[in-house]
């Protein structure tokens, strides 16, 4: 059976696990080289254990009589670990999905699980027995609602709750999505977790997931993936509290800063200053002079960008107190400029018009923040490509100075709400963006055979707007932008609603034809009241994701037969320990006609 015949019975055996990686060091004289660029190191296990060598530097764990030397024959080994990361003197390494994908992607790894091989690729031809100070494997610990052996690692029976997973975004709003979880209870009658605090698990992996014994292993669902955070001990629970992927992008821009030793003629007050960071075409940000305090000086030096990573493309005007002025020795690959002491006086405010590193496209900025400020990397580990792909081809051009310290998940939702669009961390842990797309074929049809309580319908007018304001081509220096005006159906709001209400969206768009679609985009939004619907059914329709259309039964026609409308999910909520899920939709269009149609009011059959 797949995975999808089993998730459309409503009644299988399901289960419920969460897995743990505990951290456990590894002693790095046993690598050894498999090919260019590819170490790799042994494990194996069966129920009665010692350490074993058996040359080569390779290592594992075989019963092998009372000697414990020697190589186990292949057919006594089975699998007995699974190690899902590794961290390298103290950096993340990538999980490689394939050997070929590890060969291909540098600071990555690879486990095979029926091998029992760990393979890494440790980037630069390094020697793992010399180069490396730490080496912390993340080995599974797993507990289950059905104990039992699964892929090989044995799951004890411990899991009695685990949180419901909400993945909901405002419909006002577009910017960072995540799965909201919370904490995970495990039975602790016989004192398994009281050395807990002694073992790696801080900061480790926690992921859950969702299956049954009818299917493999490998087709289980990840259907939530966090870190751990802390734990709390009772007698007879332990409580897991995780914390969601997207902390890990709460920490601020680390760039290069202006200091005195690099530059001993700054003015003091900059002095701490970051250099800043630019994506596109870049309209008036502040430039910082690098040789204020000298006196003498026929011509003073400033800095825009920060070139570390990557070189600008031009430098197109220059301001001092806000009117144009020559400038002279442009130096694109630091990013440089000059100004006379006939147009400049040290303490003049000046700022310059650029087009800063050649990445314009929303999502590779994300990706160029991610890549450089964070261990996570664009590849089939870390994103969903697909989706990435396919709401990249869509979007517009955007320009991003960085002029002050920024949190990466604050820039992040400022891009997403530019394009209209979320960033989501999917429950396998996987980063995608979603687009709304009213078009789109719906994912699925939900029926009141479906449903274990009737739809419920809330009609909230607070999302309302009769007048959209759309700020681009910002400037830097005053954070101020160009606005276009849509009031196009403002009267015609006014006459059906009896309401006038302007919102205003600053963007980081940079031309009036992308303000003017982003205007209209809205208006189809937001220029009426749209019903929003809560539907309760099972966990059939799991797959679904926010952005994704749906066709749903909710009223009851003149002619006794029931109504679909199409809606886009914009809340997902799922209880995994009763198996149950609430669907909020919020109203696209009709399918059919809704002339005299009334919400359904009675009962749905339930489920068992």
């Amino acid at each position: 059976m797949t995975y999808t015949d089993f998730i459309k019975k409503p009644i299988s055996n399901k289960i419920v696990m969460c897995e743990i990686d505990e951290g456990v060091s590894f002693n790095n004289e046993f690598w050894i080289k498999e090919e260019p660029g590819i170490w790799k190191t042994t494990y194996a296990w069966t129920e009665r254990t010692t350490d074993f060598s058996y040359g080569f530097g390779a290592w594992g764990y075989f019963a092998y009589g009372d000697g414990g030397t020697g190589v186990l024959p292949a057919s006594e080994r089975r699998p007995s670990i699974r190690i899902e990361s590794l961290l390298i003197d103290g950096e993340q390494y990538t999980k490689a999905e394939t050997l070929a994908d590890c060969r291909a992607i540098d600071k990555s790894f690879y486990f095979d699980i029926a091998t029992q091989v760990l393979y890494i690729n440790p980037e630069d031809d390094k020697d793992p027995r010399y180069d490396f100070s730490s080496t912390v494997l993340g080995i599974v610990k797993g507990y289950a609602s059905e104990e039992g052996y699964y892929d090989g690692v044995f799951f004890e029976g411990r899991l009695q709750s685990i949180p419901s997973i909400t993945n909901t975004k405002d419909p006002l709003y577009f910017g960072l999505i995540s799965f909201d979880g919370g904490s995970v209870t495990l039975e602790n009658l016989d004192g398994h977790f009281d050395t807990l605090q002694e073992e790696d698990v801080y900061g480790q992996r926690v992921r859950i997931k969702f299956g049954s014994r009818d299917i493999d292993f490998s087709d289980y669902e990840t259907i939530y993936s966090g870190f751990f955070e802390s734990f709390v001990l009772t007698e007879n629970n332990c409580t897991i509290n995780i914390r969601e992927p997207r902390k890990n992008i709460s920490r601020s821009v680390n760039t290069n800063l202006f200091n005195l030793t690099d530059y001993p003629l700054l003015d003091d007050g900059n002095d701490g200053e970051i250099i800043p960071l630019g994506y596109g075409e870049i309209n008036k940000q502040p430039a910082i002079c690098t040789n204020e305090t000298d006196e003498f000086t026929p011509t003073y030096s400033f800095k825009i960008c920060d070139t570390s990573k990557h070189t600008i493309q031009s430098i197109d005007k220059v301001f001092v107190e806000g009117k144009s002025v020559s400038f002279s020795d442009i130096n694109l690959a630091e990013a440089t400029f000059n100004l006379s002491n006939s147009v400049y006086e040290p303490g003049q405010d000046v700022t310059v018009s650029y087009t800063g590193y050649d990445i314009s496209n929303p999502l590779d900025v994300i990706v160029d923040l991610l890549e450089t400020y964070t261990d996570i990397v664009y590849t089939a580990t870390d994103f969903n490509q697909t989706e990435w792909e396919y709401a990249k081809a869509l979007v517009p051009d955007i320009n991003l100075s960085i002029i002050e310290s920024t949190k990466i998940i604050d820039i992040i939702g400022e891009i997403s709400s530019t394009v209209q669009g979320v960033f989501i961390f999917q429950g396998d842990g996987k980063i995608t963006f979603r687009l709304r797309e009213p078009d789109r074929a719906s994912s699925a049809t939900l029926t009141t055979q479906d449903y274990l309580l009737p739809p419920s319908q809330t009609n909230p007018s607070e999302e309302f707007t009769s007048r959209i304001r759309v700020g681009y081509k910002r400037a830097w220096s005053n954070n101020k932008n160009r606005w276009y005006t849509d009031e196009s159906r403002e009267q015609e709001l006014f006459e059906k609603f009896r309401l006038r209400r302007t919102r205003e969206f600053p963007t980081l768009l940079v031309n009036e034809a992308d303000a003017i679609t982003f205007a209209a985009d809205l208006y189809d939004q937001f220029g009426g009241i749209f019903p929003t619907f809560r539907l309760t059914t099972k966990t059939q329709f799991l797959s679904l994701q926010l952005e994704d259309n749906i066709d749903a039964e909710v009223y009851i026609l003149p002619d006794g037969l029931y109504g679909k409308i199409k809606l886009e999910v914009i809340g997902i909520e799922t209880d995994f320990n009763t198996n149950q899920m609430i669907i909020t939709g919020r109203f696209l269009s009709y399918i059919d006609s809704p002339t005299g149609a009334k919400l359904i009011r009675l009962k749905a059959p339930q489920m068992d």
